[in-house]
């Protein structure tokens, strides 16, 4: 655990101090001129700075500069080794004797970069493979299943379905049970068609672009703590948006600090094949095509017909954590289902995501959490053992719900999966984590139906409650305030009972 090898670094730094003395005096001496590298701590305590910096983090571009040719690592951790090539990581694979390449090609793709700066992109001569999939082939590759992101993925289902084959499992959030919806499309129904018939009319409508605008100053006045990405498969549409929304900021000032809000998540607006890697709590995709001047609905749509627009709507899609708003001139039925290609193709499937319906789960549910389940709808709760496999029982109440789960069917590889990263999961997604075992539900079901109920929020019992406390009693309700003198026979009488009635 990371608590043991703290200890064992703190215990070998404390050794090395100490026998290393000159090493210790030059490396404070050059730590006080707070301008010290990689290559300078290296240089001056070649000992002590495997223990001050046991992991080292840089670019790949800038391995040769910031570390000496001699320097050698246990390991090397190659990040989004999907996005970059092998020449790229030469540098550290050269210093490193074993390597550990993280990736996702369903989002990510060697795509290069230019040294100068062109009206359009210049076309790749050569296509270079990932290093991702050359340690793949080389050494094999160990497929990550499950998703422990803490909040919830938006549109979770068509993204495992169209990206990932339905191999990654998700867990659904507490909203999402409870029926909190994650997509939106706005329709632009009015001035929905290009004014003329010339190449490149129906890019970019001002219609389309005054309902983004208009949900952008939206969010920045109703939901400003949450942050916002929008993205367009139109770069033309893109920089329209973004000059929109500094105008309409001169006569909303009030709603300026929205956008220099929420750091690494701050606002931007920005085509769909320039998104890499971003994350943002809402995210308004503006498609920036309509129709032409006959109300039909043309076949490019920008980016997403390109060859790597299928990547391009991955990142995209991905990015949202609570929700994704799409703006758009059509819906999926004006669409032209023969003529798609590339990531139009998945398009259609996204203008449908509202009426998405998610499957029941039919699964033979255990005798034992079955009679749990029927005590828990008696008492009032309700309760659903077919919403997904990764939750085999939930009862909800009101706004609370619950993941029930009982000790001899957690899932999770190890213990500390089962009994640690688990429940943490599930607690910060919102439900209540209740564990059931076994020995109680075989002992006393109906206790444990009743402490789960009281835990969802239901009042179980039917002991009434005084409304005031006795001992509280004001002097205007006793006996004295009447007349009445103190020697009462009440409770004499109260316990003398004809002996018949014992």
């Amino acid at each position: 655990g990371a608590k043991t090898v703290a200890h064992e670094i703190s215990l070998k730094w404390k050794s090395l101090l100490s026998s290393t003395p000159n090493q210790a005096v030059a490396l404070k001496d050059l730590l006080r001129t707070k301008h010290a590298s990689f290559r300078d701590v290296a240089s001056v305590s070649p000992e002590l700075w495997p223990v001050l910096a046991p992991a080292v983090l840089v670019s790949p571009l800038q391995v040769a500069a910031e570390l000496d040719k001699a320097e050698e690592f246990d390991a090397v951790l190659i990040l989004d080794a999907a996005g970059s090539t092998l020449a790229e990581n030469l540098s550290a694979l050269k210093r490193a004797k074993q390597v550990i390449a993280f990736g996702d090609d369903a989002i990510a793709a060697p795509t290069g970069f230019e040294i100068e700066s062109r009206p359009t992109s210049a076309v790749r001569e050569l296509e270079a493979e990932s290093v991702f999939n050359q340690v793949r082939r080389s050494f094999g590759s160990e497929v990550l299943r499950r998703s422990y992101r803490s909040t919830s993925q938006a549109l979770g289902e068509l993204i495992n379905r169209e990206f990932y084959q339905n191999r990654i499992q998700f867990s659904s959030t507490a909203a999402e049970y409870q029926g909190e919806n994650n997509f939106n499309l706005e329709l632009v129904s009015e001035d929905n068609r290009a004014k003329t018939t010339i190449e490149g009319a129906t890019e970019s409508l001002d219609a389309e672009l005054n309902k983004a605008v208009e949900l952008i100053f939206n969010h920045a006045l109703w939901q400003p703590q949450q942050s916002l990405l929008v993205a367009s498969a139109s770069k033309v549409h893109a920089d329209r948006i973004r000059a929109a929304v500094a105008e309409g900021l001169k006569s909303r000032s009030s709603l300026a600090a929205f956008f220099d809000l929420h750091g690494r998540e701050r606002f931007e607006v920005t085509p769909i094949s320039e998104l890499t890697h971003r994350l943002a709590d809402r995210v308004i995709f503006s498609l920036g095509f309509g129709r032409t001047s006959h109300g039909a609905v043309l076949s490019n749509f920008g980016q997403l017909s390109e060859p790597d627009g299928r990547r391009y709507l991955a990142n995209l899609l991905v990015s949202a954590r609570e929700q994704i708003t799409v703006v758009s001139c059509f819906d999926a039925d004006d669409m032209p289902s023969d003529r798609l290609a590339n990531g139009a193709l998945i398009l259609k499937d996204l203008l449908q995501a509202g009426s998405f319906q998610r499957e029941s789960s039919h699964q033979a549910l255990d005798p034992m959490l079955s009679d749990l389940s029927m005590r828990l709808k008696k008492l009032g709760a309700r309760v659903d053992d077919s919403y997904s496999r990764d939750l085999p029982l939930v009862a909800s109440y009101a706004k609370t719900s619950a993941v029930i789960e009982p000790d001899w069917a957690i899932p999770g590889q190890s213990r500390t999966e089962k009994f640690r990263i688990r429940p943490g999961l599930l607690t910060a997604m919102g439900w209540k984590y209740v564990r059931v075992y076994s020995f109680e539900l075989f002992s006393d079901p109906q206790a444990v139906a009743i402490r789960i109920a009281e835990q969802l929020g239901l009042q179980v019992s039917k002991r009434p409650l005084p409304l005031f406390d006795s001992s509280d009693q004001a002097f205007e309700d006793t006996d004295a305030a009447w007349g009445d003198s103190g020697n009462s026979n009440d409770a004499r009488l109260r316990q003398d009972k004809p002996p018949h009635w014992g």
